[in-house]
């Protein structure tokens, strides 16, 4: 997926100051706050904790973060609907709900 570029960001924080958990494949110094908002957002969504969302939060802000979440295809469900829910945007914007709709789910024997 291509990265937003009329993404701005306020802030003092750093990328190195989210947890170091949320790199485990890759150098966190490396990345930026705009040119890896996609990437940073996802992490920090489905394996972030509370202080890395308030984190993003300041940096990026509610508006900024659903429009970047809203494209990602393999966000996992509970940080659609936590998404959905903070910032009142209907689950059926996500690529990922309109994709996992697509995947029949099997009972489990």
């Amino acid at each position: 997926m291509k990265e937003p570029n009329n993404i701005t960001t306020t802030t003092d924080y750093r990328v190195t100051d989210l947890s170091p958990e949320l790199f485990w494949d890759c150098r966190q110094e490396k990345h930026e706050w705009k040119d890896h908002a996609m990437f940073i957002i996802k992490r920090v969504l489905d394996y972030g904790q509370e202080r890395d969302w308030l984190i993003i939060k300041a940096v990026y802000g509610l508006d900024t973060i659903a429009n970047i979440a809203i494209q990602i295809p393999d966000l996992t469900e509970i940080s659609a609907n936590y998404l959905a829910t903070v910032t009142d945007t209907p689950l059926s914007k996500f690529e990922c709900y309109r994709r996992g709709q697509l995947i029949p789910h099997f009972s489990g024997y």
